[in-house]
C-alpha cells in the first residue's frame, strides 16, 4: 500500500504498579524532522489513558539527542551510575 514506517515507541506496562518503561526508534531519514516528539506525545497519551502515573525510558550517555528529546518533553533525567545510563521520568498527570 506504499505506507512507510517512520518510527516505532513501545510501551512496556509494569503490572505491579502504574509505571512502564517506554522505547523509541526512528527511521534515519526522518531524525530531526519531529517525529520522535510526535511519537513520544503519542505513548504519554497513552499512558495517561490508560492510567500510568510514570513512564520511563533508558538513554545512553552518548545519545545527546534522545536526552534532549526526553527533557523538551518533560522528563526528570538521572543518572543512573550502575548501568552506565540516564533514566528519563515523566510524571503522568491525570486529567
Amino acid at each position: 500500500d506504499g505506507s512507510v514506517v517512520l518510527g516505532i515507541v513501545r510501551l512496556i506496562r509494569d503490572h505491579c504498579d502504574a509505571t512502564a518503561e517506554m522505547s523509541i526508534v526512528v527511521r534515519d531519514a526522518f531524525q530531526g524532522q519531529g517525529v520522535g516528539k510526535a511519537l513520544v506525545r503519542h505513548i504519554l497519551d497513552v499512558a495517561r489513558r490508560e492510567g500510568l502515573r510514570a513512564v520511563c525510558a533508558f538513554i545512553l550517555p552518548t545519545n545527546t539527542v534522545m536526552q534532549h528529546l526526553c527533557r523538551s518533553c518533560g522528563a526528570e533525567l538521572q543518572l543512573v551510575p550502575a548501568l552506565d545510563m540516564f533514566r528519563a521520568e515523566f510524571v503522568i498527570e491525570a486529567t
